[in-house]
């Protein structure tokens, strides 16, 4: 979840933070590694910015991912933890499933419901 708050901040350094906390970094990686990394999340974090309805008819977020594998793929010292396989292959469902229903959906708002109530204690 911090990982996702610092992406909707645009917050960098966090994304980087929150990637090693959790094991995605090991904080070893090449620069063009982190920075793959954190464009990809950056990216991932879009819909959770924009204020108002975000259209994902007119999304690029899968193009923009895409344009990161290769770097990440051959530069990634550690494998993403097992516990977050699951929550990436639901993310891109659900990204591709309002893309192909042209959905329009106030995503920072329902974020922001969340979020305000997510216990972060045990960070």
């Amino acid at each position: 979840m911090k990982i996702l708050e610092s992406a909707a901040n645009e917050d960098r350094e966090g994304c980087v933070y929150w990637s090693e906390k959790i094991g995605y970094l090991t904080g070893f990686e090449s620069d063009a590694m982190k920075q793959a990394h954190v464009d990809s999340i950056m990216t991932i974090g879009e819909p959770f910015r924009v204020k108002g309805p975000y259209s994902f008819a007119m999304q690029k977020v899968t193009k923009k991912v895409k344009s990161n594998i290769a770097v990440m793929l051959n530069e990634r010292l550690t494998p993403p933890p097992n516990e977050t396989y699951s929550l990436h292959r639901k993310l891109s469902g659900v990204f591709l499933l309002c893309s192909k229903l042209s959905a329009n959906v106030e995503c920072s708002k329902l974020y922001k419901k969340y979020l305000d109530n997510y216990d972060f204690s045990s960070l």
